[in-house]
């Protein structure tokens, strides 16, 4: 049983940087996100890119489910200079690294940043990494 937002991918597809289940480099269903995140938890060679890369499908998912998260603000460690940045801003910056960072770009912080914004759900009260931006 998927996600209910796994069927949206079809008309918000996202290119990635290694093939899909049918040959190409687009994410387009569930089916190739299930593909692809067990083959990082079963197979995963341990590389931060894997990892990495299974943290950016799983916070696209969660842009898509959740309307208005890509204006939150990341307050955890200081990522791409310090400063606060959206969570939209972190993933595109993220997805850019991906896409055309030079193959050896060690994504170890971002693969951290985005497990605690993956994660900010279940964080004790005050140790949240995410704030709502105000209007």
């Amino acid at each position: 049983q998927f996600d209910e937002t796994y069927w949206v991918l079809e008309n918000n597809t996202l290119t990635l940087d290694i093939k899909t289940a049918d040959n190409d480099y687009v994410l387009e269903n569930s089916y190739e996100a299930y593909v692809i995140l067990k083959d990082t938890k079963n197979n995963c060679k341990g590389t931060c890119r894997d990892l990495f890369r299974a943290q950016l499908i799983a916070l696209y998912m969660n842009l898509l489910s959740f309307g208005g998260m890509n204006s939150s603000v990341y307050v955890g460690d200081e990522l791409m200079g310090g400063g606060n940045y959206t969570v939209q801003q972190i993933f595109d910056f993220g997805y850019d690294k991906l896409l055309n960072g030079p193959s050896n770009y060690d994504f170890t912080a971002l693969q951290e940043t985005f497990d605690d914004i993956n994660n900010n759900y279940h964080y004790a009260d005050g140790q949240h990494v995410l704030a709502c931006t105000q209007a």
